[in-house]
């Protein structure tokens, strides 16, 4: 079993290292500008790196901002925090604006 990448230390700052790891992997699949300014960082703490969840919140935004209408194409805080709201475990949670 592989370990999800981390996000955060121990202490709970963030982790770079980590977080870039696990972008670089996204974005090998998916376009970055698809994303307004900092919501792929979001999917990804709030996913805390698992790959299975963070590409279901994806598909969900996606869907979301399709849904929405987005006038430019891309996947932006509304989509991201109703996604996050929505899946098991991350009721807490929301994105931050940029």
């Amino acid at each position: 079993m592989i370990a999800n990448t981390p996000v955060f230390y121990p202490d709970h700052t963030p982790h770079e290292e980590g977080r870039r790891a696990v972008q670089s992997v996204l974005e090998a699949r998916i376009n970055p500008e698809l994303f307004e300014a900092d919501q792929m960082e979001q999917l990804i703490v709030s996913s805390g790196a698992n790959l299975r969840h963070l590409f279901s919140l994806v598909n969900y935004a996606a869907d979301s901002a399709i849904l929405r209408g987005s006038d430019n194409g891309t996947i932006a805080l509304e989509d991201c925090n109703g996604e996050i709201a929505a899946a098991p475990g991350l009721s807490n949670v929301t994105c931050r604006g940029s």
